[in-house]
């Protein structure tokens, strides 16, 4: 008994980061750091990472990441460039006592990282999750081109403008701001992008929720650092991938939905007399 007792004291847990610029970081929640298989893991005693929800479905689960980019010295400009989107993530059972490997707990991928009430939030992605990623053009009412891309053939230097910001929103850490792009349609960049070049948050970019003709700006998320007054940055319009706005760009040729196609609900509405 007090053999089993002995060896359970001796188990750790490994955490293996692999971003895909093939940077590796090696975390443990031992109290001293381990090298296993010529990889350092660096001691994060001190994080108690959320629950990954472990399921016979293709659903992903939500994790707060906050103390392992801590731990490992991860700076918030490296998250907010999006370094670790897509992030290979591997969980040992590790026996320090032994040296040795004693299973694999979890192996996938990190979704999008993102800043959520001050906590770095990311999608835990299994392998079962793949088997849900769509592999084939799908028949959609709504264009399926990335904007600006070889199939739309739009040139992004068309629709890329540059800008100040000129006054923030209630707080330095809020999501919205007024720039000097005052002579724009409400809506023009939503659904846009948004890319800093000076600033605390210079080199990181942002999706655009809402714009407003007065020149203001919302951001999805909250930015990693303050925006503040004087900032500058470079912005690209949105696209609804409606036909009205292809249309309107004088681009209906390239085109990749089918919106006279009818959508589920009507196709398979079963009509009275």
């Amino acid at each position: 008994m007090s053999e089993t007792a002995d060896q359970a004291t001796k188990i750790c847990t490994l955490i293996k980061i692999t971003r895909t610029d093939g940077q590796i970081y090696g975390l443990t929640d031992l109290d001293v750091d381990i090298l296993y298989s010529s990889q350092e893991y660096v001691s994060a005693s001190g994080y108690s990472p959320t629950d990954y929800e472990s399921s016979n479905n293709l659903g992903v689960s939500n994790a707060d990441i906050t103390g392992i980019f801590d731990a490992a010295g991860i700076s918030k400009g490296d998250a907010a460039a999006g370094l670790f989107d897509n992030a290979k993530i591997e969980v040992f059972v590790y026996d320090w006592g032994s040296g040795q490997l004693v299973r694999t707990l979890a192996t996938g991928w990190w979704g999008e990282v993102r800043l959520f009430e001050n906590k770095y939030i990311a999608e835990f992605r299994s392998l079962t999750q793949k088997l849900n990623n769509t592999v084939v053009e799908v028949i959609t009412q709504t264009c399926n081109a990335t904007f600006c891309d070889s199939r739309c053939t739009l040139l992004a230097a068309d629709f890329t403008y540059e800008g100040e910001v000129t006054a923030i929103s209630v707080s330095a850490t809020t999501n919205v701001f007024l720039t000097d792009l005052a002579n724009f349609a409400d809506d023009v960049f939503r659904v846009g992008v948004i890319s800093f070049l000076t600033g605390a948050n210079a080199n990181s970019s942002f999706d655009i929720k809402k714009s407003y003709a007065n020149g203001s700006i919302q951001l999805y998320n909250q930015t990693p650092y303050n925006i503040a007054v004087g900032d500058t940055f470079s912005i690209i319009e949105g696209c609804n991938k409606t036909i009205e706005t292809c249309v309107a760009r004088n681009n209906v040729d390239n085109f990749r939905g089918f919106p006279t196609v009818p959508n589920p609900d009507k196709a398979f509405r079963i009509y009275s007399e």
